[in-house]
């Protein structure tokens, strides 16, 4: 008589559980079921290093993950499904204060950690229109708070960020200097000082 060995799979599902806020610059997927299992994964099916939990880059955005699990009891291999991960980065913006005189035309500058997809800008809480730069030039003597809001987005995710500055236009003062001058002769006549 021949005997068979049948090992019938009570594994549970492989799932993928995604951990992290997507607007830093790199999240964690974790594989389950935990325990006697030995873990491959794959970015858009290329083979990559990782162990129950792997570390996803920004420059990663985009892309699928899957992992397969073998029981080291059983020798049974389960698959998760594929993932599409979203890894937006850190987003932060950043106002240069200045200090304006009446009629002296002006910039804003937000400057951000990287390339948004839209800029907003407000003054006392009202969106300037048509302001969708990261330069804001001002020429007609406007004052108060100044806020600009970026938004990067990537899948169905948006990150955003904001800064904002409180500019006074400081009055010109006229000066005390005269309108007029006066002009002294030039002489290249040099005194005399022998006596003899």
């Amino acid at each position: 008589d021949t005997t068979f060995t049948i090992n019938i799979s009570n594994d549970p599902p492989a799932i993928i559980n995604q951990e992290g806020d997507a607007c830093q610059d790199e999240i964690t997927l974790s594989a389950e079921p935990t325990g006697d299992y030995t873990y491959q994964w794959r970015e858009n099916d290329a083979v990559i290093p990782g162990g129950q939990q792997i570390q996803v880059q920004q420059s990663s955005s985009g892309n699928e993950f899957r992992f397969s699990a073998r029981n080291t009891a059983t020798g049974c291999i389960i698959s998760s499904d594929p993932l599409t991960v979203t890894v937006i980065g850190e987003m932060t913006v950043e106002l240069e204060d200045v200090i304006p005189c009446e009629g002296q035309v002006f910039d804003l500058t937000a400057v951000t950690s990287q390339p948004p997809d839209a800029f907003v800008w407000e003054l006392n809480d009202v969106v300037i229109a048509d302001a969708t730069t990261g330069v804001l030039t001002i020429s007609d003597n406007r004052e108060g708070v100044f806020r600009v809001t970026v938004t990067k987005s990537g899948g169905d995710l948006t990150c955003t960020a904001s800064d904002e500055v409180d500019i006074d236009v400081l009055p010109v003062t006229a000066g005390v200097l005269t309108d007029h001058g006066v002009i002294c002769p030039h002489t290249t006549d040099t005194p005399n000082t022998n006596p003899n």
